[in-house]
């Protein structure tokens, strides 16, 4: 609370000095003078002050006062006020007088300042401020320690940042998967400089220390600052430690007054590194030191969260958990001497470190899942995605999409933003993670919702069959690729008034019967799940799959926009969509990841389950190590009744049975060992000349095969595969990589044992 020296008139006489207090009359005095002067800089008056003060300290000349004179000019004082209070973040002064004293002379005013900041709290010190008369005037003998009382003439007040350490990114084993390394700091020693334009030609010399990404005149100007600073040290740039060889060391040691630290004493700041290289580079995203068009755009909307030193996460992970992982800067202020040494530091507020994720993602078999795939898929045409999931909880183990990038690059600098544009626009989009962010038609794998969708609505049970009188509608005719296949010529039956011409069967060879649910999950039969759309008709079949979450976007530790859809909103409900939508063709859109979901919940008694791959986070505080938070499993969409779900995990337990056992779809998965496996294969067609298709396979773990038994808890294991295959290049070989994909994850082996070649795979 400002209180304020209560002015009186009188005289005093005390050791024969005359002491007289400030009056209201013709002539101010003293220490009314002192005090009108707190009065104005607490104002913000800062002209009103600056005519208080005693013209033998005002610097007229109109040019800047030199060194560390005892003269100020008018320019120089609203500045210093502004700059200083700006910087430290005043936000109010108060003040208390605590004794006052006047002479003929001299006059004396002893306070208590208090700055009120945002960023320091409370700045309380002790002042004393005095008057003198001359000129038959008084005038405050100003100087800058009535700012700080350890401000000299000559003096600064300079700032600085106080960086968080990012948070790290772990797998579930612990592995660090994302980590904070301190740069090589190379630094010069203005001191030691005896030539400022010597060593600038040198330093720009060396063009590995130029920053990346940044342009020459503002590293020139950089450099040009630094060689005439003040300070006993200026870090130049900084390196990532293995950038740093011999021969580049001896090229910077050569300039004298450059050095080399490597300590990380010089910096708060400190890097990015990915020690996996590009694994999971979809998945961990990357963070860069901020991009200059970033910064510009949170300087115009008033965010001080960042600075040209600061980093941001630009995909992935550290993207989404940007405020997590960043932390709060701290930041510390001090009175640096004409000398350039630290005078006094005024305050110093920590900075708050960034939590740490730990991911459900396991390293070990990420890294399997993406070396079964470089050996598989040795087409560099062929692109897609695999999951591996735990299908009761919903946590991710592995999630790779190829092709994919180099995360490091964009962290070091090598490549930015001009070349993130340009790999954005790249026809094989190794930007786009396509588990979660790519749109596809879901094919045949499909049909285990059209089945859950008419069983869950009455329509069919899992024993209904394609209706006899329909079945002399069959008809046998030559593919465009020679084979023989069946079509169902709706328009001669009792369908006719639809307006559908005819369905496709997939294939006609070694068909199960009757022709029911179970036969046509198995076979994977268009027809029957077409005739099964058809029946439910537009309002069950919609009805039930917004319930279940398509026309969503499947919820997950990544946020996307790619949300699902089973029509185009312009397009008309008729009755040849319908059919096509049953079979998961039409325009039916989906995420892998939200199919994967779907096939989870058959597993888990009905309950897709929401998919995660951050388990918690945790921060370090002190000496501990405290879980600031735990994702808790819980259920997405209940998708069907336990029982339709134990009937149709039935089913796709023999789309997977072997060739002997006369599987279905994907008898050729050939797990022949301990797991039985549920599963469904798809397959889409891309474009309207169906050059390009999507290969489909999603299964899991079902039961023992010996003994029918449940499949222990830590063993459980969905995988999903989706390969965008060009058509043209050996349709038939190409089909088949889903599957020597999805039986190295699946099969019984350990999957983090090293040594895999491609004969192992292959010989599966």
């Amino acid at each position: 609370m400002k209180k304020l020296l209560c002015i009186c008139i009188c005289l005093l006489t005390l050791a024969g000095s005359v002491l007289q207090y400030g009056c209201s009359g013709a002539h101010r005095g003293g220490t009314e003078m002192c005090v009108k002067f707190l009065e104005y800089v607490n104002e913000g008056a800062y002209g009103a002050a600056f005519d208080l003060i005693s013209d033998s300290l005002k610097n007229k000349t109109g040019e800047a006062t030199q060194g560390a004179a005892a003269m100020i000019s008018y320019q120089e004082f609203v500045e210093k006020y502004n700059s200083i209070f700006d910087a430290v973040g005043v936000d109010g002064i108060s003040y208390e007088i605590t004794s006052s004293a006047e002479g003929s002379v001299t006059a004396a005013v002893g306070y208590v300042l208090t700055y009120h900041t945002e960023k320091a709290g409370d700045l309380t010190n002790e002042y004393t401020i005095n008057a003198r008369y001359e000129n038959k005037k008084w005038g405050v003998q100003w100087s800058p320690a009535l700012i700080f009382p350890q401000l000299q003439w000559g003096d600064k007040l300079l700032l600085g940042v106080n960086y968080p350490k990012r948070g790290e990114i772990f797998d579930a084993q612990g592995e660090l998967l994302v980590k904070n390394i301190d740069p090589v700091a190379i630094f010069c020693v203005p001191s030691s400089i005896k030539s400022p334009q010597t060593f600038m030609e040198q330093v720009l010399a060396i063009s590995e220390l130029q920053p990346r990404g940044s342009l020459y005149q503002d590293w020139y100007g950089i450099v040009q600052n630094a060689s005439t600073s003040k300070n006993s040290s200026v870090v130049l740039t900084r390196l990532y430690p293995d950038q740093l060889d011999e021969q580049l060391e001896n090229r910077i040691l050569a300039v004298e007054g450059l050095g080399i630290d490597r300590s990380g004493s010089l910096t708060s700041t400190r890097f990015r590194a990915y020690p996996f290289g590009r694994s999971a580079s979809h998945v961990l995203g990357f963070a860069s030191v901020i991009w200059k068009e970033d910064l510009e755009k949170f300087e115009e909307e008033g965010n001080e969260l960042y600075d040209g030193d600061s980093w941001l996460g630009y995909s992935g992970l550290e993207q989404q958990y940007e405020e997590i992982l960043r932390g709060t800067k701290g930041s510390y202020a001090y009175i640096q001497g004409a000398d350039g040494t630290n005078r006094m530091t005024l305050y110093n507020i920590p900075a708050v470190d960034g939590e740490d994720l730990h991911l459900t993602l396991d390293m070990r078999l990420q890294k399997r899942v993406e070396k079964v795939v470089e050996t598989v898929v040795y087409d560099p045409s062929v692109s897609g995605t695999v999951i591996m999931m735990e299908p009761r909880t919903g946590a991710v183990q592995a999630m790779y999409s190829f092709p994919d990038y180099d995360a490091e690059s964009f962290s070091r600098g090598t490549v930015g933003s001009v070349e993130w544009a340009r790999m954005e626009k790249d026809p094989q989009t190794p930007m786009l993670n396509r588990a979660i962010q790519g749109l596809y038609a879901p094919g045949s794998t499909f049909k285990t919702l059209t089945a859950l969708a008419s069983l869950e609505t009455g329509t069919l049970t899992k024993d209904d069959e394609f209706p006899s009188t329909e079945y002399i509608k069959l008809g046998a005719e030559r593919g465009s690729s020679g084979d023989l296949k069946d079509s169902w010529y709706v328009t001669r039956g009792e369908w006719a008034w639809t307006g559908v011409e005819k369905v496709n069967r997939t294939g006609n060879s070694n068909r199960h019967t009757p022709m029911n649910m179970t036969s046509s999950i198995i076979d994977s039969d268009n027809i029957f799940f077409s005739w099964a759309a058809m029946k439910m008709g537009w309002s069950k079949f919609k009805s039930y799959l917004s319930y279940v979450g398509i026309g969503e976007t499947v919820p997950f530790d990544i946020i996307t926009d790619s949300k699902s859809q089973i029509k185009k909103e312009d397009s008309d409900e008729t009755w040849d969509l319908l059919a096509m939508s049953g079979y998961g063709q039409g325009e039916i859109l989906v995420t892998p990841l939200q199919m994967a979901t779907y096939i989870a919940g058959i597993h888990n008694d009905g309950q897709a389950m929401i998919p995660y791959i951050v388990d918690s986070t945790w921060q370090a505080k002190g000496t501990s190590y405290i879980k600031t938070s735990q994702h808790e499993v819980g259920v997405w969409k209940t998708i069907c009744s336990k029982k339709n779900a134990d009937d149709l995990e039935l089913m796709m337990q023999g789309v997977c049975a072997l060739p002997e056992e006369k599987g279905g779809t994907a008898k050729y998965l050939g797990v022949r060992r301990t797991y039985r496996i549920a599963g469904k294969t798809g397959t889409a067609e891309i474009g309207t000349d169906k050059s390009k298709e999507l290969a489909w396979f999603i299964g899991f773990r079902s039961c023992y095969k010996d003994t029918g038994e449940d499949v222990k808890e830590e063993e459980q294991r969905l995988v999903l595969v989706m390969l965008e295959i060009d058509m043209k290049n050996q349709p038939d070989e190409y089909t088949l990589m889903k599957f020597k994909i999805a039986r190295e994850l699946l099969k019984d082996d350990n999957l983090t044992k090293p040594g895999l070649t491609e004969s192992s795979i292959t010989s599966g």
